[in-house]
């Protein structure tokens, strides 16, 4: 994701951020809240039931319908084994759309 930086009384963009950018700045910089501590699955958070998996040879147009049908931004990549061995992103898209 990127993030424009306004310069609202010229009406431009002064520059674009990345939100890894701006994760990366807030970790250096800030105290850790408590809940830092816990585990992803202590705090809830995440997807734990009926988790949308494909197989990595399931088309794409299958998979931007899962995507958009069940309001994910992403799934595991299986292999026949049940083993994920990528994840497609919403973000992936772009890159078939510009490739």
């Amino acid at each position: 994701h990127r993030l424009p930086i306004l310069d609202i009384n010229q009406n431009s963009v002064l520059h674009v951020i990345s939100d890894n950018r701006i994760l990366n700045f807030l970790l250096k910089n800030i105290e850790y809240p408590s809940f830092f501590k816990y585990s992803i699955g202590e705090l809830g958070i995440g997807t734990y039931n009926n988790v949308v998996t494909v197989l990595k040879d399931t088309p794409l147009i299958i998979v931007l319908n899962l995507l958009a049908e069940r309001r994910i931004s992403s799934v595991p990549l299986i292999d026949e084994t049940g083993i994920v061995q990528s994840l497609y992103t919403k973000n992936d898209i772009a890159v078939c759309t510009f490739s």
